[in-house]
């Protein structure tokens, strides 16, 4: 190299000398220009040539400058990184270089570059150049002159504008001349940048670009690329306001715009609209399944009723695992749009179709997942919580937690009740499940759905336990339940079950509204309380009650049952006649013959010489055909009720009563005598023979039949007693009898023996003839299984000659439609109807609606029913395997009854007349 130290030019110019020297292993022809700036730099730093450079530096510089444009021109891809990187290399070119040729040269090879992301990104660099050049002061200059390297100028002023972005002002942005080459760029670019960048240049250069057709053109070729993007980003309508009207915009921007105008915007479309494919497509770009308020947009499907079109679904199931139901995410959605959101959900039928709510995968989501499921629990359509609910309810387990959680977040906390309660093996099954959950406020649902709908006998201790902590912890919600249960049918039922004993306290309003006391009169208060004790619907138990009230009560209560035959009392423990605290000071003057052992022994003979009433019960055996009955034998007899019983087998009990043998098939001819000798006289003729006195005023015979249709009813007792009864009438021809009998005789032997029936029970109906029943004294039919239609009913009726009382085992229903044929005898002046509770009291409520009353009261005040002055209404249930009868009505839904012209006969609400 000293060789040539006087030639530097000739060695400058000499191109293949460069290339080979090998300085780098690696080196192309494009780093030609690094090579010489190097070579110059190591010699410049070994003062070899520094006496030569003072002398020829203008030369040097020129050979320098007409290189770099040279081969700048063939080769421009990272030409000068590793020279702007060396500040050392740069400073030494500077020392002998023109300073403004040289940046010139190297700004003119930078904006040359085809790889614009790199230059663009790489700041460090820019940093470097504009403190050893000043970059900011000539770069525009640069840019607006001519010049033949510069491919384009729109390119290197969007490098300069990138480096000023930190202090840049509009004079620097009207430097320029090129504009519309900007706009034409960065459109035409626009893959090359991202969308920020790109709106980033666009907000920069708007103010400057023309509003012109071609520009029109380029901003709508821009948002339509723009929207074939997948980011989510959202574009500011002013930016564009000035190229494109509102129409335009919200079709082509549909996806990018602010959700507030998204969502006005569908507001305004039409059904057919909403479907389109063109604003279907927008949509599907605005969700954004890691931000739930995207899906407020949909809500516009929620208020047209309109199906989520199937290229919304399909986007929401490919990415539906990217949704994330964060209790947090729900909670950064604004208010207005969270109730919108929840509906927009429950539009989306994989939520609980998709793997996500698969059965093996849905029970731990609302562990790990509850706040999703509480999101949208408030906006979930019955079917869809009932499907829930289908998935994860296991029928055999208790309740989740979670589970009870979000029922009680739906609004069909009671619909959701009833499916879990039906959804087990049987309905006690489903209850216990639903009593076993420790929520208060949902075991209030439970218990009100139990009383209302599904009463059963089997659950009431756990009712009891639930309405004791319902009465404490939430006293309005077992308000509530009271209100709700009092006016129902199963009020009336409740006093009665020996499994209610224990919450009856819970039904008495006692506490709740103090009134203050009435005072009357002792003589008004004794007649008020004798209709009580003589009112035959009173049990034992509350005359007792009653008379616990006062001293005086106690009094007036114990006189009257001493002296007095009341035949609602039942005897059923020992008595301890006379003691101060028992109600009868004597022997008791009416009583049923199997009660008599509760008498003191002392006490007995002096109670059956009082006796003035008795109920003589006697049972016939079906299968040894034998009676049997205790022997009574009483001379002060007014009264006396004889009472048939039929069994099958003879309990312990019964055996040690009195038998006759064949008791059944005794015969008798028209005069009463018996055709046959037994060895025991006829049962009745016992009977006859111990009770008949002079004071006897009135006998009452209640024959019974076993429901089995294969007993034949001629080998009932009452067809032997007919005849005896009506022999004992003909001789005390004021003697008071009357007959009930179970079932209808058709060949009953003496016709003269049917006047002593006033009462017949049909518990069969289908047995009926068409025949006229010519019972001269008959005043009261009932008909307890209508297996036969309303218009039968009405031909029995009038083939019964002479009653006035009509008994119907029946529904509201069938009566109404008895009464609408319109064809009741104007003689039927009372009519009872009895509804049998026959499946566990459920459908008490369902089947007594005062709809249901108010109708029938309707049809009863039509003229043609006038004749109809009393009807009673009443249920029969089983408690403790004893029949017994309840009100249909109460005094709570009484204010919802129209009772037109009727009026209460009595506190017992049983009974209506006019």
């Amino acid at each position: 190299m000293n060789n040539n130290n006087n030639n530097i030019i000739e060695i400058l110019n000499n191109i293949d000398y460069f290339k080979s020297q090998q300085i780098n292993e690696n080196c192309k022809e494009n780093e030609l220009i690094i090579n010489i700036s190097k070579w110059l730099y190591e010699h410049n730093k070994e003062n070899i040539l520094q006496p030569y450079y003072v002398e020829n530096k203008d030369v040097i510089q020129l050979v320098l400058s007409n290189l770099l444009r040279d081969y700048t021109s063939e080769s421009n891809s990272g030409l000068f990184k590793d020279l702007y990187q060396d500040s050392g290399i740069i400073g030494h070119l500077k020392s002998f270089c023109n300073i403004d040729d040289l940046c010139s040269v190297l700004l003119e090879n930078l904006f040359c570059q085809r790889n614009y992301k790199y230059f663009v990104h790489d700041t460090e660099l820019y940093k470097q150049l504009d403190l050893l050049f000043n970059i900011v002061s000539i770069a525009p200059h640069l840019v607006n002159r001519d010049s033949k390297i510069l491919s384009s100028k729109s390119r290197a002023m969007l490098i300069l504008i990138h480096l000023q972005r930190d202090n840049l002002s509009n004079d620097y942005l009207k430097l320029t001349s090129h504009h519309q080459s900007i706009l034409d760029y960065i459109v035409f670019s626009s893959e090359t940048f991202d969308s920020n960048m790109f709106i980033d240049y666009f907000k920069l250069f708007n103010k400057y670009f023309e509003v012109k057709n071609g520009n029109v053109d380029l901003v709508k070729l821009f948002l339509d690329r723009l929207n074939n993007k997948d980011d989510k980003m959202i574009l500011d309508r002013s930016l564009f306001s000035r190229f494109i009207d509102d129409d335009e915009w919200n079709i082509l921007s549909l996806s990018k715009i602010d959700l507030d105008a998204r969502i006005e915007y569908c507001k305004s479309l039409s059904t057919t609209q909403l479907q389109s494919e063109q604003i279907v497509s927008q949509l599907v770009k605005s969700i954004d399944m890691s931000n739930l308020e995207s899906l407020a947009v949909l809500y516009c499907y929620v208020v047209n009723k309109i199906n989520l079109p199937t290229a919304i679904l399909s986007y929401i199931e490919n990415n539906f695992y990217y949704f994330q139901p964060a209790e947090e995410a729900f909670n950064d959605i604004r208010l207005q749009y969270q109730t919108q959101i929840v509906q927009c959900l429950c539009l989306i039928p994989l939520l609980f179709k998709n793997q996500f709510l698969a059965k093996h995968s849905i029970e731990p989501t609302f562990s790990n997942r509850i706040s999703f499921w509480k999101a949208i629990a408030p906006a979930l359509p019955l079917d869809q919580c009932e499907y829930i609910l289908k998935k994860i309810d296991n029928i055999q387990g208790p309740l989740l937690v979670e589970l009870v959680d979000f029922i009680m977040l739906t609004k069909f906390k009671k619909e959701l009740v009833v499916h879990i309660a039906n959804s087990g093996y049987t309905m006690e099954l489903g209850l216990k499940r639903l009593y076993s959950v420790d929520n208060i406020e949902f075991l209030g649902i439970v218990l009100n759905y139990q009383f209302t709908e599904c009463f059963t006998i089997e659950l009431m201790h756990y009712n009891v336990q639930i309405i004791e902590r319902l009465a404490k912890e939430k006293p309005d919600s077992f308000k509530n339940i009271i209100q709700n249960v009092e006016h129902l049918p199963i009020f009336n039922i409740i006093p009665f079950l020996h499994e209610c004993k224990s919450i009856h306290k819970y039904f008495n309003n006692n506490n709740v509204v103090e009134t203050s006391t009435i005072q009357l009169p002792f003589v008004i208060l004794k007649k008020i309380l004798g209709m009580l004790i003589f009112d035959k619907y009173l049990e034992t138990k509350w005359l007792i009650e009653l008379s616990t009230v006062s001293k005086d009560i106690h009094q007036f209560c114990s006189n009257t049952i001493s002296n007095l035959p009341i035949t609602s009392i039942e005897i059923l423990s020992e008595i301890n006649i006379g003691h101060p605290y028992c109600l009868f000071k004597n022997p008791p003057l009416h009583i049923i013959d199997s009660q008599l052992i509760y008498i003191p022994e002392h006490q007995r003979q002096l109670c059956l010489d009082r006796l003035e009433s008795l109920t003589q019960t006697f049972y016939f055996c079906n299968n040894n055909s034998n009676v049997y009955f205790k022997t009574i034998e009483s001379n002060n007899l007014s009264h006396v009720t004889y009472r048939e019983i039929r069994v099958d087998s003879i309990t312990d009990k019964i055996n040690r009563l009195y038998k006759i043998g064949d008791g059944r098939h005794n015969s008798f001819n028209i005069d009463g005598e018996n055709h046959h000798n037994y060895r025991d006289p006829h049962f009745f003729k016992q009977f006859l023979d111990r009770q008949n006195n002079d004071k006897l005023q009135s006998i009452t015979y209640i024959g019974y039949s076993d429901v089995d249709n294969s007993y034949d009813p001629l080998e009932t007792a009452y067809v032997t007693v007919l005849p005896l009864l009506q022999r004992l009438h003909q001789s005390k021809l004021d003697l008071v009898i009357d007959v009930e009998l179970p079932n209808y005789i058709p060949n009953l032997k003496f016709p003269k023996d049917l006047a002593l029936i006033t009462k017949l029970n049909y518990f069969h109906t289908n047995d009926l003839d068409q025949k006229q029943l010519e019972y001269p004294n008959l005043k009261s039919i009932t008909l307890s299984d209508l297996t036969i239609g309303p218009l039968d009913v009405n031909k029995i009726i009038e083939n019964a000659l002479y009653i006035t009382n009509l008994n119907l085992y029946c529904t509201v229903e069938e009566l109404i439609e008895i009464l609408e044929l319109r064809t009741i005898h104007p003689r039927i002046t009372k009519i009872t109807l009895t509804f049998r509770v026959d499946d566990c009291l459920k459908s008490v409520n369902q089947r007594l609606q005062p709809d249901l009353l108010n109708s029938l009261f309707e049809r009863l005040s039509m003229p043609e029913h006038q004749s109809i002055r009393q009807i009673k209404l009443q249920m029969e249930f089983t408690d403790d395997l004893a029949y017994k009868k309840a009100p249909i009505i109460n005094s709570h839904n009484l204010k919802a009854i129209d009772l037109g012209s009727f009026k209460a006969c009595s506190h017992s609400l049983k009974k209506f007349s006019r």
